[in-house]
């Protein structure tokens, strides 16, 4: 999956996260010295602790370095032994003893899951024909929500069963869609896993893992707790310049504990590269080569071999095809993968979260380098006359995010020639091409990473890079964002005017009221973190209270008008607060219709 073209569409990315300027780039690394140069120039304009990372390939480690310190305070050294948070490279070994537990004839990938584990909070309006499978928590296409705040961090690392775990926070385990459909990450799946994982094998997640798998593969360094890691070697986590709270445990422990060093997920990664060849009897051939392969999704059922599948996924970086996973969580990154042609790869793992994929791109850059690929062109068509047309986004991550993603996540796909251009309402365009068998990939892709999906007759729409979009109007994909331009506009405007110019100033008080309340609602989001957004604080009540303040004033503002309007003799400043009250009531309607009244982070 490429990074870039989710975050075109991600709310998150439109809401809370700022662009890094891009300056004009380096050359490619050549040689392994230029190549940890270029890693601590990066480190240094991104205030990065520490990177350590491999390079592998099927026989072995090619080269393992570690560079900065672990320990900002200390300034001590890290090295090729020092424990980083990994995040959600884990779900590999989560997929891993799924895959061993089906080989011993518990169950098998289409298994319901509730008939392995009673009482689990999943709520499925779509059971009696859809119901949520093995294989859709392996590969996020249960139509779960992703984790809400309050399901995230926890104060003490208490190794409770995950059935219980995935009670602090049920809400996510409803499902959106009929399973089997599309994908939308989402880590209460892997915490049904291990829910799954400890209901079948009798032990606890991190003994089963830590005894079938850690241990026999090999991953000599690698833990699974806290309290292991700050036994050993293990760099502090860093948000900007001062270390973070982030030693926090996490309640879904099947979905991101690990804690590893390069050289580990080397080790991993060889397992998964050469079919299972560096650790014979862990797991089976078949059973290896279905981890690599998505099948669930439309897009797997139409032919694409590319997406997410059981605990890895394909990803395409700096032109070049791997599979693995990357993790973050806060003050730690990580990222493995795997060319599935030549078994080359890389590890990589740093003590901050300002960056997030710059490193592995880095290091792919010099494998094109150092082990070029001979291009191959894809075999391209003609694209269909039908497919022009707007689109909009229909599998959204978190629910949270749905409004800002509902609003600006659409694109117009243009046919040119023989090529697809489309383009995002926001972001750059990008460039397509289509195949024969109506796949889908960006012009310099090595291998197809989209497919577009009929339903019958008609056209459902187009996955790519796991983002599935329907076909809309030009009026349902534009009219919602030009409405909302045109609401912010009216209504932050509505407070100005001569001040005495209305003879009953509440025509003004109340779209006041409403602009200061959205303006405060977003304003306070920039004081949130990962560690006081599922808190009662000033912050996350100063946003509930704004969210409610927000219908008051509309309410108050009509109740106004109807009172005042006939008697107000002002004609252009009573206008002006007409429209003020219009446009605050079409964003009310936005954030009643998307669940953003009464916003009570804490809860969510």
């Amino acid at each position: 999956m490429r990074t870039g073209w989710l975050n075109k569409f991600s709310g998150v990315a439109l809401l809370w996260m700022t662009s890094i300027s891009m300056a004009e780039p380096a050359p490619s690394p050549q040689t392994l010295e230029q190549l940890d140069e270029a890693i601590q120039t990066r480190m240094a304009e991104q205030n990065v602790p520490s990177v350590s990372y491999a390079i592998f390939n099927q026989q072995g480690l090619i080269h393992n370095q570690a560079l900065g310190v672990k320990d900002r305070q200390s300034a001590t050294p890290a090295t090729t032994a020092t424990l980083y948070r990994a995040g959600s490279v884990t779900k590999t070994l989560t997929a891993i003893a799924i895959m061993q537990l089906i080989e011993q004839g518990y169950f098998d990938l289409q298994t319901p899951v509730h008939t392995l584990v009673r009482d689990l909070p999943i709520v499925n309006p779509y059971h009696e024909t859809h119901p949520v499978r093995i294989v859709h928590l392996l590969e996020h296409t249960a139509g779960f929500d992703d984790m809400h705040f309050k399901g995230i961090y926890r104060d003490d690392e208490l190794l409770n069963a995950h059935a219980t775990a995935l009670q602090v926070d049920p809400e996510p385990l409803q499902v959106r869609w009929p399973p089997g459909a599309m994908f939308s990450y989402s880590n209460p799946g892997y915490g049904v896993l291990g829910a799954v994982i400890e209901q079948i094998s009798g032990q606890r997640w991190e003994d089963y893992v830590q005894a079938n798998i850690v241990t026999p593969l090999g991953m000599k360094h690698s833990v699974l707790t806290i309290a292991e890691a700050l036994e050993r070697d293990h760099a502090l986590p860093y948000q900007q310049d001062e270390p973070s709270a982030a030693m926090s445990a996490i309640y879904l422990r099947a979905a991101g504990v690990l804690w590893t060093t390069p050289e580990d997920l080397s080790v991993l990664a060889r397992f998964l590269a050469s079919d299972g060849a560096t650790a014979p009897g862990l797991l089976s051939v078949p059973s290896i080569r279905r981890i690599k392969q998505p099948q669930s999704t439309l897009a797997a059922q139409a032919g694409l071999d590319f997406g997410y599948a059981l605990g890895v996924y394909h990803s395409v970086v700096n032109g070049r095809h791997f599979i693995g996973h990357n993790g973050g969580i806060t003050g730690f990154f990580a990222s493995y993968g795997f060319d599935p042609a030549t078994g080359i790869g890389y590890a990589t793992l740093h003590n901050s979260d300002q960056v997030g994929g710059a490193f592995a791109r880095l290091i792919t850059d010099y494998l094109n380098q150092a082990y070029p690929q001979t291009p191959k062109a894809l075999p391209i068509a003609t694209p269909s006359p039908a497919l022009e047309g707007w689109y909009r986004l229909a599998n959204s991550r978190n629910e949270l995010m749905r409004l800002p993603e509902w609003l600006f996540a659409v694109a117009r796909w243009q046919n040119v020639g023989e090529k697809v251009v489309l383009n995002p309402l926001v972001n750059d365009s990008i460039e397509l091409v289509v195949s024969a068998e109506q796949r889908l990939a960006e012009a310099d892709d090595p291998v197809w990473t989209g497919q577009i999906i009929a339903d019958g007759d008609k056209l459902a729409g187009f996955s790519l890079d796991g983002q599935f979009f329907r076909p809309v109007s030009a009026f349902s994909a534009l009219a919602p964002p030009v409405l909302l331009l045109l609401a912010l506009a009216g209504l932050l405007s509505a407070p100005f005017g001569r001040r005495k110019a209305l003879q009953a100033r509440s025509l003004r008080r109340w779209p006041t009221l409403a602009a200061v309340s959205l303006l405060a609602m977003f304003g306070l989001t920039f004081n949130l973190s990962l560690q006081t957004v599922a808190q009662i604080n000033l912050t996350t009540f100063g946003i509930f209270l704004a969210s409610l303040l927000l219908p008051l004033a509309v309410i108050g503002g009509w109740v106004s008008i109807a009172r005042y309007w006939a008697t107000e003799t002002a004609a252009i400043a009573k206008w002006r607060c007409l429209i003020g009250m219009l446009s605050a009531t079409y964003i009310t309607f936005l954030f009643a219709n998307f669940h953003w009244i009464g916003l009570a982070l804490w809860a969510w």
